[in-house]
């Protein structure tokens, strides 16, 4: 398995990693504007299907900067982790039971480190959404 971080737009690497994909899954936070983004961003995936560019498969959608309370999610995130998850469906969709938290100290890290080795929330928030990309690929 290999994943490719790309920007949500149109660009060069975005169409060439789609190309060469089978599947995609989209990260979207929860507020309303990245939940609009991801129906448009499907409609642009889906026409690039159309003119075969692409094969890939949308897995499902991935919560990003969850925010949480101790180890409860905000109570505000749940309601709109709710309409995400309305969102994904009427795409055919689902949304991973892994979420990942919201980082505040993400910017603190040295360029080179990794944050997968540097915060044990962030190892076991990945380590979950692999074990759900590996299950919902049948891989």
């Amino acid at each position: 398995m290999v994943l490719f971080d790309c920007p949500p737009r149109l660009s060069a690497s975005s169409v060439n990693a789609l190309a060469c994909s089978d599947y995609y899954l989209i990260p979207s936070r929860t507020e309303r504007e990245s939940r609009e983004a991801i129906g448009r961003l499907i409609t642009w995936i889906e026409k690039l299907r159309e003119a075969d560019v692409t094969v890939a498969k949308l897995l499902g959608v991935v919560a990003n900067h969850v925010r949480y309370f101790g180890s409860n999610i905000q109570a505000v995130e749940v309601d709109n982790l709710d309409l995400l998850e309305g969102l994904a469906k009427e795409n055919d969709s689902k949304v991973f039971d892994a979420k990942i938290p919201y980082f505040k100290n993400l910017n603190d890290l040295d360029r080179g480190d990794l944050i997968y080795y540097h915060n044990e929330s962030a190892k076991e928030a990945f380590d979950e959404l692999s074990a759900n990309l590996i299950k919902q690929a049948d891989l």
